[in-house]
């Protein structure tokens, strides 16, 4: 009978014991999400694009007509894996918020990993008119470092306000590789809408 009553107490506990995920407040803009909106939004756009690239000197240029959700999340990958909400990175960033711009009318906030922080992401810097909801710029910086490889790779987006939706103006990444026995690797992409 006692064991009956211990097992229906575990069992109630169990069914009513919040799930660990939703005790944990997010405590950094949620990148991933509002980058999937602005995914939505530009494919619902289907906007023609010309794509720049330059990779180890050799550039090539690609206009993507109608361009889709599928352009969009690879060219803003970094953006939808920059995840700084995770359990494990709850005090792995400073936070400096509503920062002035230098030679702009913009504010910022800007996310930096501290020195013990397991994440790849090294900074990310949100540029907005008078509040973070107007966001006209977004810079990902990641960084890689091992005996195996070491990558750096940097983002940067520019949106614009278009009939009270979103939409990105243009894109920039440029990045490094260098992988152990094998020639290194420098590529810039920038995007732009025709």
């Amino acid at each position: 009978m006692r064991y009956a009553l211990i097992l229906f107490i575990l069992i109630g506990v169990k069914c009513t014991a919040p799930e660990p995920s939703k005790l944990i407040e997010k405590k950094y803009f949620d990148l991933p999400s509002f980058t999937q909106s602005i995914i939505e939004q530009q494919s619902k756009a289907k906007l023609t694009v010309l794509k720049k690239s330059i990779i180890n000197g050799l550039q090539e240029e690609k206009v993507q007509e109608k361009s889709d959700s599928s352009f969009w999340a690879t060219e803003l990958f970094l953006l939808l894996s920059a995840d700084l909400n995770k359990p494990q990175l709850q005090t792995a960033y400073t936070i400096e918020e509503h920062v002035t711009e230098t030679n702009s009318n913009l504010l910022k906030t800007v996310y930096t990993a501290l020195p013990t922080a397991r994440s790849n992401i090294r900074k990310i810097e949100f540029k907005y008119l008078s509040s973070p909801a107007e966001i006209r710029q977004i810079i990902v910086e990641q960084a890689t470092d091992n005996t195996v490889y070491s990558t750096q790779q940097s983002t940067h987006v520019w949106l614009n306000n278009i009939a009270g939706t979103l939409l990105i103006d243009s894109l920039v990444t440029t990045g490094f590789n260098k992988t152990i026995l094998l020639d290194s690797m420098k590529y810039s992409s920038t995007v732009l809408i025709k």
